[in-house]
């Protein structure tokens, strides 16, 4: 994973303008972003190192995830909803109505994280979709908010149906009896 990442970075401008250490530390922060990233089940991560030229540029991350969460025994709905993503903002996703928050909250480091999160019940079911995104760039905010609310747009559910299917007929290729 390491020499990936650093490969596709090796190839830009900035990696070009950095001196040994810097490019060494950029690969260390590269390597550390994309652990996190693996282990936090990001779907996406977006990561700017900054300039080359600006000794206050700081890398900024920003990710989406989504975390299906199981309810049991209780049905997902709207009321649990709005418990996960303490929000009241109704908004359409791919599998109906869901709740989308947005909050700014200081890091154990005194930086400002910016968070979006839409949780949409399957309907008649035991399962809540929660799409995150956050983000450690405050100008990015309202485009990381767009791409969440796409995101959940774009959720779908595929229900398996109501009848278990026949796996002998299947495995022998016949059709299943009527």
């Amino acid at each position: 994973m390491r020499d990936d990442l650093v490969g596709l970075v090796a190839r830009t401008p900035l990696w070009a303008a950095l001196d040994e250490r810097r490019r060494r530390g950029a690969a260390a922060v590269l390597v550390s972003v994309a652990r996190a990233s693996a282990g936090s089940g990001a779907l996406v991560t977006l990561l700017r190192l900054g300039s080359a030229g600006d000794a206050r540029s700081e890398p900024e991350v920003s990710t989406i995830s989504l975390t299906w969460l199981r309810t049991a025994p209780l049905r997902a709905d709207l009321t649990l909803a709005r418990v996960v993503v303490q929000g009241d903002a109704t908004v359409d996703t791919g599998i109906g109505p869901g709740l989308v928050a947005r909050r700014v909250e200081r890091t154990v480091t005194g930086a400002l994280s910016s968070t979006s999160q839409v949780a949409a019940p399957v309907p008649g079911s035991i399962w809540l979709a929660v799409v995150t995104g956050t983000t450690s760039a405050p100008q990015y905010a309202d485009d990381l908010h767009d791409a969440v609310l796409a995101f959940a747009a774009g959720l779908h559910v595929d229900r398996p149906s109501t009848a278990p299917p026949d796996r002998v007929a299947a495995r022998e290729g016949a059709a299943p009896p009527h």
